[in-house]
């Protein structure tokens, strides 16, 4: 049970560090989706994923979780390997950790849906071995993803927020509510910095 809750949780975070937005600024998305009437819809890479070509290459970091509010952190280092894929219209991350002493190895694959204008998120680890998906947006300067995971048969909803507090460094936090939104606490936390 402790692992199927730490992937998923793991899941939103390192597939967020994936996502922050470096100075590059992107297209105009509404005009890619809508500016097809008649025509062949856009293909190939969205402009988006230049908001995220930065992200490209390898992280490290002290990696920081507890299992419940009255937990103690515990921390391990792990490493996040970010590159681009299909012809820069994805990226894929590895990352590697260690949870009480055993490995944990988990692959995302991160994209912009044009349609949608959300960026999307995949995620599967040799622990839980399910792939889970969710969806987020960049808002004033920051990442952040809203999303529900469950553990021992209760849903609750997680939120993790990603800022990019240089080119080489990222504070990444990941908040669970258990009463449906009404109050929420830091389940997990680290800061990447870029090797």
């Amino acid at each position: 049970m402790l692992f199927k809750s730490l992937s998923k949780k793991l899941f939103t975070g390192f597939c967020a560090v994936l996502l922050m937005a470096t100075a590059v600024s992107a297209g105009d998305s509404t005009e890619a989706r809508d500016g097809h009437a008649g025509g062949m819809p856009p293909m190939g890479p969205p402009a988006e994923m230049k908001m995220v070509a930065g992200m490209v290459g390898t992280w490290k970091a002290d990696f920081q979780m507890r299992m419940s509010q009255e937990a103690p952190w515990t921390s391990s280092p792990s490493t996040l390997v970010i590159t681009p894929v299909l012809g820069g219209a994805a990226n894929r991350g590895e990352f590697s950790t260690s949870v009480m002493g055993m490995k944990f190895k988990g692959i995302s694959m991160i994209s912009f849906n044009r349609n949608t204008g959300k960026w999307q998120s995949t995620w599967i680890d040799n622990m839980e071995a399910l792939q889970y998906i969710s969806e987020g947006d960049l808002k004033d300067g920051k990442l952040v993803f809203d999303g529900t995971s469950t553990y021992m048969g209760e849903d609750y909803l997680t939120r993790e927020t990603t800022t990019m507090k240089s080119a080489t460094e990222i504070d990444w936090t990941m908040e669970n509510s258990h009463d449906n939104g009404k109050s929420w606490y830091v389940s997990m936390k680290g800061v990447y910095t870029k090797q």
